[in-house]
């Protein structure tokens, strides 16, 4: 049997050469696990292949036949940015034939504003384009705006955000056809995190440090302006409203994702 935490179990034996699915989301630590853990946990193993990445946007795809106990991890596959959750999980069973899917599970309010906070960062990096076009940049979308999209499109197409954050939804979804193990990504603060990684992937845990996450930051954000180009007082103002809309994204008393989606509800009653 799986360790406990495990959803819509399917017994697969820790002993067998099963394999091993870790599909995210984004922003719970795939980098880091990625980068020091996967490549040592002693299975043949494939990070963000091509075929996993067109998998997830309901492109075609070919691949040649997987190793029984092959570790793929591709937080692609849970951003359901194309297809929702059951689509990707059905495409992923025609590939692979049972095995052990891994979910890092992230507060919502958290996953939300370090997606938003990303966001930013993005979309300092398209200006340059958008002023060759238009001859505009834009301002820093609200964070509210940016949670009123992310509802909308989940509400329209059963996709973005709101799947991803819907623990239940994608256990529903890939525990039709796999074993469905959750990890609370509050055990990385203690390192837990990757001790169980190991263990639902029945490696021991490698005696080496593990590297941290590279989040967006106010740092990056002042990077990604100097790259564009755009210079002069209008940069300036740019400058501060992206830090701003970013620090309020980070302060302790931001608003929690359920305060946004009231705060959507009530404008549009307005």
């Amino acid at each position: 049997m799986l360790p406990s935490g495990t959803l819509y179990q399917r017994n697969t034996p820790l002993s067998a050469l099963y394999p091993v699915i870790h599909i995210g989301p984004p922003k719970t630590a795939s980098t880091t696990l990625q980068t020091d853990l996967v490549p040592f946990l002693g299975r043949p193993y494939q990070v963000k292949p091509d075929w996993a990445r067109a998998l997830a946007r309901g492109q075609p795809f070919s691949i040649a036949p997987l190793p029984p106990d092959i570790l793929i991890s591709d937080e692609i596959l849970a951003d359901f940015a194309v297809l929702t959750p059951q689509l990707v999980a059905d495409q992923l069973a025609r590939v692979i034939d049972g095995g052990v899917v891994i979910y890092v599970k992230r507060d919502r309010t958290q996953l939300f504003y370090s997606l938003y906070r990303q966001h930013l960062v993005n979309g300092i990096s398209k200006m340059p384009r958008q002023f060759r076009e238009t001859g505009k940049v834009a301002l820093p979308v609200h964070a509210a705006e940016f949670c009123r999209r992310f509802r909308d499109e989940f509400n329209r197409q059963g996709t973005g955000f709101f799947a991803m954050a819907d623990v239940e939804l994608v256990a529903k979804s890939f525990g039709r056809h796999f074993d469905f193990a959750v990890i609370d990504f509050g055990l990385m603060r203690t390192g837990e995190l990757a001790r169980e990684f190991c263990r639902l992937c029945g490696a021991p845990y490698p005696d080496k440090p593990l590297g941290r996450e590279n989040p967006a930051s106010p740092e990056r954000i002042r990077e990604a302006f100097a790259e564009t180009g755009i210079g002069g007082e209008k940069a300036q103002t740019l400058i501060d409203a992206y830090l701003a809309a970013y620090a309020a994204a980070s302060a302790p008393d931001r608003p929690s994702l359920e305060e946004l989606l009231r705060e959507i509800a009530n404008s549009r009653e307005v």
